[in-house]
């Protein structure tokens, strides 16, 4: 399945040629990158697709710790790209559009993950629903929807959490961090920000406290 150049939000090149292939995957197709697309149009890692089909099915480059041999795979939020060979990391980031940021190497073991869902399962464990589609067993630990972990990629186990509340640093759909003062729970759900601005209570991912406590700018 493809789709259309010009009706893409990513940052390719709208007259090379007129269709680019579909992200498929956890994270949904308007806000992910196929692998192809991330390496070819906004990496420029190589120049044609082709090449980097090439890349991608030889194993040269991991996903969020593990080798990825789907050129379609939906690159998402926080997601990192890595090219052992060339020593590059890279973490996506979405601003209005997504965008890739280059990162450290230690910076590429870990990665902040939203908690969309939780299920109380038996013998007192309870499994995490991320918003990258993975799901982590855990059987201690206060975690409630909308807080955010800090995940050791390779191991797919958690470092630590942040709770959402007042207090704590979010990024928003914008790509902006800004810190939360309170929550309106009623009716409407709102999120009041220090300057007295506010947002809707959804698109939005805690990564931190006092600042961010991994890179999401440049």
């Amino acid at each position: 399945m493809y789709l259309k150049r010009l009706t893409v939000p990513w940052a390719v090149k709208k007259k090379s040629h007129k269709y680019v292939v579909v992200p498929r995957g956890a994270h949904a197709g308007d806000k992910s990158v196929p692998l192809l697309v991330a390496l070819r149009d906004m990496l420029g890692i190589v120049e044609k697709g082709d090449e980097a089909k090439k890349i991608i099915k030889a194993g040269k480059v991991l996903v969020d710790g593990k080798i990825c041999k789907d050129y379609k795979r939906g690159i998402g939020l926080f997601d990192v790209l890595s090219f052992p060979e060339a020593g590059k990391h890279y973490r996506l980031i979405i601003k209005k559009k997504p965008k890739f940021i280059k990162i450290s190497e230690e910076d590429s073991k870990v990665k902040l993950c939203r908690i969309i869902g939780k299920t109380i399962l038996k013998k007192g464990k309870m499994q995490l629903n991320l918003h990258d589609g993975k799901n982590i067993l855990v059987t201690e630990g206060d975690y409630s929807v909308n807080d955010s972990i800090l995940l050791d990629v390779a191991q797919r186990t958690i470092k630590s959490s942040i709770k959402f509340g007042p207090g704590c640093a979010i990024m928003m759909k914008s790509g902006e961090v800004q810190k939360v003062k309170n929550i309106e729970r009623g009716l409407h759900k709102k999120i009041i920000l220090e300057g007295e601005s506010e947002t809707i209570f959804r698109d939005f991912i805690v990564v931190g406290t006092d600042e961010p406590i991994i890179k999401v700018n440049e």
